[in-house]
């Protein structure tokens, strides 16, 4: 997007449109599907002991070494299309990784048709939905975390959430960070302390992680802090045989970055229901070396 004014008038814009049309609570508010299928909202802070993610339900665990990632950005579901994509791509992977997802009607609706267990870690209510990022899967979390840092132009949070699967067969665990990343911002200063918050949360994670979502990395600066942060983590990236994520500015914006996994495929289909293309990769677990 080309502004046509100075800078400083369009972020002015940009912050009054923001500010009218978007609630953020002060404490962040993480949601999952209750007895009755409505969203239930609870805080689910990384901080001190890593929270259950259903206190009241057993976790399962992954059943298979192989399974099926899904990371891309909804566009908040306002795209034609985007409920018919999204379900199409839903029946085939064993781990969706949304960002901009709004928990309307329509995205339970699909996310209940697939059978998955989902969280959204929501940055702020928009249109009378909660929006944020969300994680699901076909079995249930062992524990679940969510962070949000705030954009220091626009002053909305952007959120991640950190799910962690039993894996069948192992002592230790599947961990998943699904990130919204930063996006207005003069430096890298914010930028680069959101992504080091997850890396810490992480940090004392032995088993595999995989770390996806859209980073906003539309900018070289912003990609070598990326690689800077996957690299202390131990991660590497997984890259589409035919290379079709969307750019931004020129620059790929949505990764996914693993460690513990054998990249089996990767691809980037092209789509009309969202400004992003999504990113599906089938990975296996290596073997693990964990007591």
């Amino acid at each position: 997007m080309q502004a046509t004014g100075s800078l400083s008038t369009v972020l002015a814009a940009l912050i009054a449109l923001c500010a009218g049309c978007a609630t953020v609570p002060p404490v962040q508010q993480s949601f999952t599907a209750g007895r009755d299928g409505s969203p239930v909202g609870r805080p689910l802070p990384c901080t001190g002991d890593i929270v259950l993610a259903d206190p009241t339900a057993a976790p399962h665990p992954m059943p298979e070494p192989t399974f099926r990632v899904l990371s891309w950005n909804l566009h908040k579901n306002s795209d034609p299309g985007w409920e018919a994509d999204l379900a199409r791509f839903a029946a085939d992977a064993d781990l969706l990784l949304l960002q901009e997802a709004a928990l309307t009607a329509g995205l339970r609706r699909v996310l209940e048709s697939a059978g998955v267990d989902w969280l959204l870690a929501s940055s702020f209510e928009l249109g009378g939905h909660e929006t944020g990022v969300l994680s699901a899967a076909r079995v249930r979390p062992a524990h679940a975390c969510a962070q949000r840092s705030f954009e220091p132009l626009l002053q909305l949070p952007k959120s991640a959430a950190i799910t962690r699967y039993e894996i069948r067969g192992r002592s230790d665990k599947l961990a998943v960070a699904n990130v919204h990343a930063i996006n207005f911002a003069l430096g890298l200063e914010a930028y680069r302390a959101q992504l080091e918050t997850i890396a810490l949360e992480l940090a004392g994670h032995r088993g595999p992680v995989i770390f996806a979502g859209d980073f906003n990395t539309w900018s070289l600066e912003r990609l070598e802090v990326v690689k800077d942060v996957v690299r202390g983590m131990g991660l590497v990236p997984v890259l589409p045989a035919v290379d079709t994520r969307s750019r931004f500015l020129g620059q790929q914006v949505d990764h996914i970055f693993v460690r513990g996994l054998d990249v089996l495929e990767a691809r980037a289909p092209q789509v009309g229901s969202s400004d992003h293309n999504p990113v599906l990769a089938t990975l296996r677990l290596s073997a693990s070396d964990a007591p």
